[in-house]
């Protein structure tokens, strides 16, 4: 569909060489939208969702697997809000 082809332009334009880790949307900042995404995904993968019909579901696991697991889990959305809680103390 049109975001897998968003997806793999971005791919395609070198998006994962120096992407920022966290940055789910790939806005450029590290926020509470980010750590939304990740959780938002957690919970309809285990609904039982497939990943198919979860939206941004690729670029969640790849911008948002913070321990590299392969999995999104809970743990994912509370590091990257975490990283957003540093870097706004900053």
């Amino acid at each position: 569909d049109e975001l897998d082809m968003d997806i793999l332009g971005f791919v395609v334009q070198g998006g994962l060489d120096g992407y920022l880790p966290g940055d789910v949307n790939l806005d450029g900042v590290i926020n509470g939208s980010d750590a939304t995404l990740a959780l938002n995904c957690y919970t309809q993968l285990s609904a039982g969702v497939s990943q198919n019909k979860i939206p941004y579901y690729y670029l969640v696991k790849g911008y948002g697997d913070m321990n590299g697991d392969e999995i999104i889990t809970g743990s994912d959305a509370t590091v990257i809000l975490n990283m957003y809680t540093e870097l706004s103390a900053q």
